[in-house]
């Protein structure tokens, strides 16, 4: 019969086979898991920031720019982009979109392969719903696109650059193509749009100003004429200070009250002054448009999705697959008696050539050698005297010849047989 070899490998095969095929076997199930969950696509697009036309007016009306303000450039560029991220997650921009592509049109998905889908994904969405808020809300399919919308739209800063990417996400890749495409148009005219808003507020707070401050400098000059009349001086030699001519006319009580009109006078036609100088630059400003934001490219459809990601189910189906053939390995070492990982001495005994027979292991015991073991030799029977006789007679009379074996006998010991007794003898 020949012998086989055994090296470590296959024996741990035989052993322990249940986890490799169970892992096998949680890949598949992962892999056609993740077809359970829809496909999403991503589209990109970039739009550059341009910090010199940086359009966030002054407290008097004019841009950083315009005003000579020493800010470094790196800064105002990473805060410009901080904020045009933080204004693309809202919901005007997401409404927007919604409204543009009919986002919360509902669409007939029929087939067998979608009604398994809702089989397994509408009990997720309750279950996930439940764990995370204790309930759940069936929001309008409008609510909800503007929801799914702002969640999937997104900007961040490209390296350390002045560029913005754009990102937009949805089922099919023309729609993620077409958010990404409207996000970063309706960051451009927000930009645009916001400097224009911001233009006209300050140019109508100017406007404001100045007419209270022109109502304030017409009752200062008004006081002040009204002071002379009833003090028969001219008005008209007033407003170039206190002459040596004036003096001499006016107590000392009342050139106290001519250099008080005077001066309320004279700050008073200093703020109307510079609130219309204010007031001519808004509307300067608000006859130039700077550019913040620029397209620089145009969004294109992606071929393959970004989610579900494959790899990763199988990666959970193998681990998971792994775990339960382990347990299953387990339970079939307890049901045998066996230990799932033995000695080396447990193993088949090594060759000449370091392979290992398919023949077990002798078991090796720690303890004292074992006595021998002597096989019980039952006693012959003795023959009569007759057949003693007998046997002599037919024998020929001679020498016995070397073939023939000199009678053995047979040494005992009482021990092999037991106790005699005396009624056995």
């Amino acid at each position: 019969m020949t012998t086989g070899t055994a090296t470590p490998i296959t024996l741990g095969l035989r052993r322990f086979w249940r986890i490799p095929v169970a892992a096998f076997l949680g890949a598949l199930l992962g892999f056609a898991g993740s077809f359970i969950f829809g496909v999403a696509y991503e589209a990109k697009t970039r739009v550059l920031l341009h910090p010199n036309n940086l359009t966030v007016l002054q407290a008097n009306g004019s841009t950083i720019v315009n005003q000579g303000s020493q800010i470094d450039q790196a800064t105002i560029g990473r805060a410009m982009a901080e904020t045009q991220t933080a204004l693309l997650d809202n919901r005007v921009i997401a409404t927007k979109i919604v409204e543009k592509l009919h986002l919360d049109k509902k669409v007939d998905n029929g087939g067998f392969v979608n009604a398994v889908k809702g089989v397994f994904v509408t009990p997720l969405k309750y279950v996930s719903s439940y764990l995370l808020h204790g309930t759940y809300k069936n929001l309008p399919r409008h609510e909800q696109a503007v929801r799914d919308t702002q969640k999937n739209i997104s900007a961040n800063e490209v390296g350390f650059s002045w560029e913005l990417a754009v990102t937009g996400r949805w089922k099919t890749p023309e729609q993620a193509t077409a958010i990404a495409n409207l996000a970063a148009d309706y960051l451009v005219k927000a930009g645009e749009q916001r400097f224009q808003d911001d233009v006209n507020a300050n140019t109508k707070n100017l406007a404001e100003q100045v007419k209270l401050a022109a109502d304030t400098q017409q009752k200062a000059a008004q006081d002040l004429a009204t002071w002379a009349t009833s003090n028969a001086i001219n008005p008209t030699t007033l407003g170039v200070g206190l002459t040596p001519e004036l003096a001499a006319k006016l107590t000392p009580e009342l050139q106290t009250q001519y250099q008080g009109l005077q001066t309320s006078y004279n700050t008073s036609s200093a703020a109307l002054a510079q609130l219309q100088v204010q007031y001519q630059q808004a509307q300067v400003y608000a006859g130039v448009k700077p550019v913040e934001l620029t397209r620089v490219d145009t969004a294109v459809p992606s071929v393959y999705p970004v989610k579900p990601k494959r790899w990763l189910y199988m990666a959970i189906g193998i681990v998971l697959g792994s775990l339960i053939g382990l347990g299953l390995t387990a339970r079939w070492f307890w049901r045998r008696g066996e230990t799932m990982f033995p000695r080396d001495d447990d193993y088949p005994p090594r060759d000449d050539s370091g392979a290992r027979s398919s023949r077990p292991a002798e078991s090796v015991s720690s303890g004292p050698a074992p006595e021998a073991v002597h096989e019980v030799v039952a006693p012959s029977p003795v023959p009569s005297a007759p057949e003693m006789l007998s046997s002599s007679l037919d024998e020929p009379v001679g020498v016995a010849s070397s073939d023939e074996a000199a009678p053995q006998v047979q040494e005992t010991h009482p021990e092999q047989f037991g106790t005699v007794h005396p009624s056995n003898a």
